[in-house]
């Protein structure tokens, strides 16, 4: 998405040209250039938070003891669903914060201008949207720190009889 969008601003200009038309002309507005950087700031945040999640994990090893293994994965399960929920509220802090400065910039009206009804459905909308995800995704990390938890809790009676 990064390499599409810095093609888009670098051939865009040219485009044009290449068709058939008189010279380069760079037909891009601010609007369609706050677009754009919008998309390149949403791509490096979601590339940064993939780049935190992997740098993070890492891989196990065969020669480790189980019971230390579940332990730690469950433990990397736990920090990774905290990564991810402050990457999720984080996300939708940029777009809402972006979306009213962008605004602002172009004359839609003012950033702290919220309490008009469109903007306030739109903002409950978002938080609605936020705490769905956010449960969605803690149902699967609790759904697969359950089932790590119960493999230790089975290897524990196993070793204890």
């Amino acid at each position: 998405m990064l390499v599409g969008i810095l093609l888009n601003i670098l051939i865009h200009p040219f485009l044009h040209f290449l068709l058939g038309e008189e010279g380069p002309v760079f037909r891009l507005t601010y609007s369609g250039l706050l677009t754009l950087l919008s998309f390149l700031i949403l791509c490096w945040l979601v590339l940064f938070f993939y780049w935190l999640k992997y740098t993070s994990f890492q891989t196990n090893v065969g020669t480790k003891d189980l019971k230390i293994t579940l332990t730690e994965n469950i433990s990397k399960l736990k920090r990774s669903l905290a990564q991810e929920i402050i990457f999720i509220v984080g996300i939708f802090a940029v777009l809402f914060v972006s979306g009213r400065a962008f605004s602002q910039y172009l004359g839609n009206g003012d950033f702290w201008d919220i309490f008009h009804p469109d903007i306030l459905i739109s903002m409950g909308l978002m938080m609605f949207m936020i705490a769905f995800y956010i449960y969605r995704r803690t149902n699967v990390y609790r759904k697969n720190i359950s089932e790590l938890q119960q493999y230790l809790n089975e290897l524990d009676e196993g070793l204890n009889r």
